[in-house]
Parts: structure tokens; sequence; C-alpha cells
């Protein structure tokens, strides 16, 4: 059996690269101008999926909180924008550009946790969110040849 962790990670993955390729699909149209009916469909999904969980007893119960609603607002708020806007830029930029920003994204929003609510990181997770930003900054410059001239014989 698998175990917990693992499946979370995998599930995040799988998850993560659907919604992103899927996006870049539906987005790139041209004629396509309607960004937030489909990230409100997908947020509908994503509600009626821990409503599933929940109710079948694969994941822990799903309880509103206003006092943490309040709290939350501010990021969310933000996060959604983050949303609309890479879901425009998503027809302009690539899917690597977009990813950069959506791992930037999680660094804010570590960041906001831990002004917000005190609470400290673990090793792994500031270790990942090193590695994301690593990855970052290598990102501009995919080519590993600095060979400038594309045609290494080029005839007289």
């Amino acid at each position: 059996m698998m175990n917990e962790p693992l499946a979370a990670s995998a599930s995040y993955f799988v998850a993560s690269v659907c919604l992103s390729l899927t996006n870049k699909a539906v987005f790139s149209r041209s004629d396509f101008d309607f960004p937030l009916s489909v990230l409100a469909s997908q947020a509908l999904v994503t509600v009626a999926l821990l409503l599933l969980s929940s109710e079948t007893r694969l994941g822990p119960a799903v309880r509103f909180e206003p006092k943490l609603a309040r709290k939350m607002l501010p990021i969310t708020l933000l996060f959604a924008a983050m949303l609309c806007t890479s879901s425009k830029a998503l027809r302009h930029c690539s899917v690597p550009v977009i990813t950069i920003f959506k791992n930037l994204s999680v660094v804010a929003i570590t960041g906001y946790e831990r002004l917000v609510y005190s609470d400290r990181s673990s090793v792994g997770v500031l270790l990942s969110l090193l590695c994301m930003i690593a990855g970052s900054v290598m990102h501009p410059n995919p080519n590993p040849n600095p060979n400038p001239n594309p045609n290494p014989n080029p005839s007289p």
C-alpha cells in the first residue's frame, strides 16, 4: 500500500499538470475570453471532490470556519487575482514560465502564513521552497550551449 505523503504528492502532481496543460490549451485559443468561468468551474469541482471525500470518509471532514475565512481573505484574493492574470498570460507565455510564477506564489503564500499564523516551516518545506526558487533562477537559460551560432559548420 502506498504511503500517504507519496499519494498526496502524486495526486498533486497529476492534478497540477492536467490543469496547467488543459488551461494552456483552452486559454491559448484567440476566440476564448472567459477565464473566470473556467476558474470558477474548476473551483466548484474542487469543492465537490472535497465534500465527496468527506462524505465517503476518504478524507477529513470539511468544515467552514468564518474566522479562518476572514483571516485568509487577503491571500485568497491575491491568489484569485494571480489565477486570473495567469490565465490571460497563458495565451502569450509558455507553460514553464507560468509554472515559475505558480511556484513563486507558493513561496509567497508560505511567507504569508508565517506572518499571519507564526507557523514554523519544517526543514523539508524550506528545502522545497529553496528548490523552487533555484529552479526559477536557473530557468532563464534553457539552452546549456552558450554558442550563439546555431550553425556550427557555416558554408563559405
